[in-house]
C-alpha cells in the first residue's frame, strides 16, 4: 500500500493523518491533550511519603535468569528495593545505576535491591546487564503481571518494602527528583 493508499485508509476509518499538510483529527488533538496533562503529573516531584502497611506482605511471583524462583519468604528482615525496568527503556538505563548505589550504600543496614526486567523476552537481558556492569540481582517478569499487580503503569517503577515484606513506597518514574524521594523514603524505613 502506497502513503496515498494508506492515507486514504486512515481517513476512512476516522484516525486522520498527520502527512505534510494535513490537519490532525480531534481524536490526535485530545491525544496530544491528554499526553501532556499525563506527562505533566508524571513529572512533578515524587512524595517521599511512606505508605501504610497494607491487607499482607507482598508475594512475588518471579524468577531470576536461570529460572530459579524468588522466595520472598528468605527476604523478610531486609528492606527490599524492586525496580522495574526493560532493555529497550532509556530512563530505565539511567535509573538503574542509581538504585545500584543506593542499595549498595545501605546494604549494611539491611536492604536488598532486585532489577525486575519486564522484557518479553529474556535474551537481550544477560547482555544488557553485562553492558551496563549491573550487580543487582536481576529477575523476570516477562508479561509485566507482577509489576501491573503492584499499580505500575509504566517504568522505570520502584518500590521498596518494609522488613516484612509490605509495600511502603512506590513511584513512576526517573531523574533526580525521583532518587531523592526514593532516597528518603529508604531512611524513614531504615529508621523504623
Amino acid at each position: 500500500m502506497g502513503s496515498e493508499t494508506t492515507t486514504k485508509v486512515h481517513k476512512e476509518k476516522g484516525v486522520g493523518s498527520l502527512a505534510p499538510g494535513a490537519h490532525p483529527s480531534l481524536f490526535v488533538k485530545l491525544f496530544v491533550v491528554v499526553l501532556g496533562v499525563t506527562l505533566a503529573s508524571a513529572c512533578a516531584a515524587p512524595t517521599a511519603a511512606l505508605k501504610p502497611r497494607g491487607l499482607a506482605p507482598l508475594n512475588l511471583k518471579l524468577h531470576d535468569l536461570d529460572g530459579h524462583e524468588l522466595a520472598m519468604g528468605n527476604l523478610r528482615g531486609q528492606i527490599v528495593i524492586l525496580d522495574f525496568w526493560a532493555t529497550w527503556c532509556e530512563p530505565c538505563r539511567a535509573g538503574l545505576p542509581k538504585t545500584e548505589a543506593l542499595v549498595r550504600a545501605n546494604a549494611a543496614r539491611g536492604v536488598q535491591g532486585l532489577a525486575v526486567s519486564i522484557d518479553a523476552s529474556a535474551k537481550d537481558i544477560p547482555a544488557f546487564v553485562a553492558q551496563e556492569k549491573l550487580g543487582l540481582r536481576v529477575l523476570h517478569d516477562p508479561d509485566g503481571d507482577e509489576a501491573q499487580r503492584l499499580g505500575a503503569a509504566g517504568i522505570p517503577y520502584l518500590i521498596i518494602l518494609d522488613r516484612e515484606g509490605y509495600v511502603r513506597y512506590a513511584n513512576l518514574g526517573a531523574g533526580p527528583a525521583a532518587e531523592a524521594a526514593a532516597a528518603q523514603a529508604l531512611q524513614a524505613l531504615l529508621a523504623e
